[in-house]
């Protein structure tokens, strides 16, 4: 199972790359307990315009390899 602490920051997934995944995104990138680790859509380039304007590290083209992926504790549905 998933041990997370106060030390170690929520690694978000997001679905989706439009606006609302932007805003999800910005905000947090502003959080201490959370950082944005990666985000998958249909729209490979929405996809890594997204990564790039939030130092997002994966990208993925679907959301089954999300979820399926190690690097992300929790997903944010932004579709």
């Amino acid at each position: 199972g998933i041990v997370l602490s106060m030390s170690t920051p929520l690694r978000i997934g997001t679905v989706g790359a439009g606006f609302i995944a932007g805003v999800v995104a910005a905000a947090v990138r502003d959080s201490a307990s959370a950082v944005n680790a990666a985000v998958a859509s249909r729209s490979r380039g929405s996809a890594d315009a997204l990564a790039a304007a939030y130092a997002i590290p994966h990208v993925f083209d679907t959301w089954q390899e999300l979820v399926a992926s190690d690097t992300v504790d929790a997903v944010y549905v932004a579709t």
